[in-house]
């Protein structure tokens, strides 16, 4: 009998698919020099605390910002530099990936 290994799931907040968090980019946030909240990639993945995951796709990040994902997420009022945000997805294989949604 094969063994299967848990592999835990996060809901993303752009489109909302759950998936394996290992395909999902993690960010956190941090306080700016102005003392605002700022939505930066966790590239490492090693930040504790919450956390808000996306889809490796530019059309789930465009979704999180008309949505305002990021906010619930972190149940905060925060910023963001959109070109950083758009750097984390940058050459990602899912970035052309062509899927619908609303």
């Amino acid at each position: 009998m094969a063994s299967s290994r848990y592999q835990p799931e996060r809901r993303c907040v752009g489109c909302g698919t759950r998936r394996p968090q290992a395909e999902l980019i993690r960010f956190h946030i941090r306080k700016s020099e102005d003392e605002a909240l700022r939505v930066v990639p966790d590239a490492p993945g090693e930040r504790l605390g919450r956390g808000a995951y996306l889809c490796p796709r530019l059309a789930c990040l465009e979704l999180a910002f008309r949505r305002r994902g990021f906010q619930r997420a972190f149940r905060a009022a925060v910023e963001w530099d959109e070109n950083e945000l758009r750097g984390a997805l940058k050459n990602r294989p899912e970035d052309n990936e062509q899927r619908q949604v609303d």
